[in-house]
């Protein structure tokens, strides 16, 4: 990863060649004038900004933010979790 100054901005492009995909990740002061200036030369040039891929949440981090959020059930016994079960279909 390149790194100009402080951070300010993060660009992610990428450039096609022969059916496959390079990407490389900047990071710049967004103040520099002259980074700027190269970044639109290498956009006019053909390349482009690609949005960041989002990292998928396993099962865990999913049951702990659903925990955070307060989206948990008590139930006092299986009974009890099981008329829920059905009451909720």
């Amino acid at each position: 990863m390149l790194s100009f100054g402080l951070l300010e901005k993060s660009v992610f492009l990428q450039r096609q060649k022969q059916n496959t995909m390079t990407s490389i990740t900047l990071e710049y002061d967004g103040r520099n004038i002259a980074i700027k200036k190269a970044l639109d030369l290498i956009l006019y040039l053909g390349a482009r900004i690609a949005q960041p891929k989002t990292k998928k949440k396993n099962a865990v981090d999913q049951a702990l933010m659903e925990v955070e959020r307060g989206e948990i059930v008590e139930c006092s016994s299986i009974d009890d979790m099981f008329n829920r079960l059905e009451a909720a279909s």
